[in-house]
């Protein structure tokens, strides 16, 4: 199964912090486990985070982070693969 994770966690004085992972897991709780152990910070960033079945490239978070190219091969029905994407932004 095909599961996107997405965090966004902030905090005043710690800034923002946006992540959107794409795995193929068995289970929801499998793929919030992966999130925790591929994700820089997956520990914390769980607390916020929310798992949805299937590849989400329609929400702001998604066309913040992911390129066309990074779709694309996604989409591949043949490939079996995660991918991980971050940003982190403080105006403090």
């Amino acid at each position: 199964m095909r599961y996107t994770v997405i965090s966004d966690y902030c905090g005043t004085g710690e800034g923002r912090t946006v992540t959107v992972y794409y795995v193929m897991a068995e289970t929801e709780e499998d793929a919030m486990k992966s999130f925790k152990l591929m994700t820089y910070g997956g520990d914390f960033f769980c607390l916020c985070a929310e798992v949805t079945e299937g590849w989400d490239f329609d929400s702001a978070y998604a066309r913040l982070l992911i390129s066309p190219g990074v779709q694309k091969q996604l989409e591949d029905p043949l490939c079996h693969q995660s991918f991980t994407a971050t940003i982190h932004f403080n105006y403090s």
